[in-house]
C-alpha cells in the first residue's frame, strides 16, 4: 500500500504542477491555445494502456514507470480545466478592473487566476480517480508490489476475499481523497471574486 501511495502521490503532484503551469499560458494567450489545442487533444486521446509495455520497457518496474504512467494519466484533465478556466473569466470583471486602471499581470492574479480555481479543482477532482485507475492498472501489469500486483495475485489465484478488500481500500482511498479535495475547493471559494 505504501509503494502505491508514494507511487500515486509524486504522480499527481507533479501532473498538478505542470498542469497548472501548461494551462495558464494556453488559457491566457489565444495564439498559444491555437497552436498546441490539435496537439493536446491528439496525445489525450491516445490510448495509455497502449503505452503501458513501452514505458516499462524504457524505464523498468519499479516507481518511475508507474509515476510516469500516472502523470499520463492526470495531467490532461488538468492542463484543460485550467485552460478553459483561465480562459472562460468573467469578461465584466476584467472590464471592471481596466476602468480602474489594473495593470494586465494585477488582472490575472486578482480576477482570472481566483475566477479559474473551480475549474482547476475540478480537474484534479477528475485526475484524481485516474490516477488511482492507472496506478492500479500499471502495477497489474509490471510490478513487484503494490495494490495492483496484490490484486493480479489475488486473481490469479482465486482468492475472492482479497480481492474484495483490495477494492474497498482503493474506493475508500478514492472517496477520501475526494472528500478532502471537496473540503479544499469550500475554502477556496473565499478567495474567488464575487459576481
Amino acid at each position: 500500500m505504501w509503494f502505491s501511495l508514494t507511487n500515486f502521490a509524486i504522480g499527481l503532484s507533479v501532473s498538478v504542477v505542470l498542469g497548472v503551469l501548461l494551462g495558464v499560458p494556453m488559457g491566457w494567450y489565444k495564439n498559444v491555445s491555437k497552436t498546441f489545442d490539435p496537439l493536446l487533444s491528439g496525445i489525450y486521446a491516445t490510448p495509455l494502456i497502449a503505452l503501458l509495455p513501452l514505458i516499462i520497457m524504457l524505464f523498468g518496474l519499479g516507481s518511475i514507470s508507474k509515476i510516469i504512467m500516472t502523470v499520463l494519466a492526470t495531467v490532461f484533465p488538468i492542463l484543460i480545466n485550467t485552460m478553459v478556466g483561465i480562459a472562460n473569466t468573467d469578461v465584466r470583471l476584467i472590464t471592471m478592473a481596466r476602468a480602474f486602471g489594473a495593470r494586465d499581470s494585477q488582472i490575472f492574479l486578482k480576477v482570472s487566476l481566483p475566477g479559474s480555481l473551480p475549474y482547476i479543482v475540478a480537474g484534479i477532482r477528475v485526475a484524481l480517480g485516474r490516477a488511482l485507475v492507472y496506478i492500479v492498472v500499471a502495477e497489474q501489469y509490471g510490478a513487484a508490489m503494490g495494490l495492483g500486483y496484490l490484486s493480479s495475485i489475488a486473481a490469479q489465484r482465486f482468492q475472492m476475499a482479497a480481492m474484495f478488500v483490495l477494492i474497498i481500500i482503493i474506493a475508500g482511498l478514492g472517496a477520501g481523497l475526494t472528500e478532502l479535495l471537496k473540503s479544499l475547493e469550500r475554502r477556496l471559494d473565499k478567495w474567488k471574486p464575487q459576481k
